[in-house]
């Protein structure tokens, strides 16, 4: 993963995609397609992150 949305444009694996951007869920990510990358709109499902609204993070 890339993200465009930080700086500077690092590559992440999907764990630590996942693991620095838990504060920032909604951040644009481009995923990498064999020759160019490509928008990840989904992103945070390949990468396994969880969003708890509300509830002070905990689960409902």
């Amino acid at each position: 993963f890339r993200c465009l949305d930080c700086i500077p444009r690092r590559l992440l694996c999907a764990t630590c995609a996942r693991d620095s951007h838990t504060s920032s869920p909604f951040h644009r990510m481009e995923e990498w397609a064999n020759t160019h990358f490509q928008p990840a709109p989904k992103w945070q499902l390949t990468a396994g992150l969880e969003l708890w609204i509300g509830h002070n993070g905990k689960r409902c």
